[in-house]
């Protein structure tokens, strides 16, 4: 599946699918991330940092979010802290 994991309808999309294949998620390990431009600083478009934030940050809370949820919707993840 695609997905970016930027957007929060692509993210719910993604635990939404996992669930209808596998029935369940029980851990979600999140390792999408991107690096970003290697211009020097002055030169750094403000929308390459906030693509380079979005991804990166904003990515991983709405991943986690939304596994949370879905831990919660099951009775729990495979984890102690689910």
């Amino acid at each position: 599946m695609r997905a970016d994991v930027s957007d929060s309808g692509d993210t719910d999309s993604y635990i939404a699918a996992a669930v209808e294949r596998f029935g369940r998620v029980d851990l979600h390990h999140l390792n999408a991330g991107i690096v970003g431009t290697f211009n020097r600083l002055p030169e750094v478009r403000v929308e390459d940092f906030d693509r380079v934030v979005a991804v990166n940050l904003r990515g991983a809370f709405l991943g986690v979010r939304a596994a949370f949820r879905q831990y919660a919707a099951q009775g729990g993840g495979a984890g102690p802290s689910c």
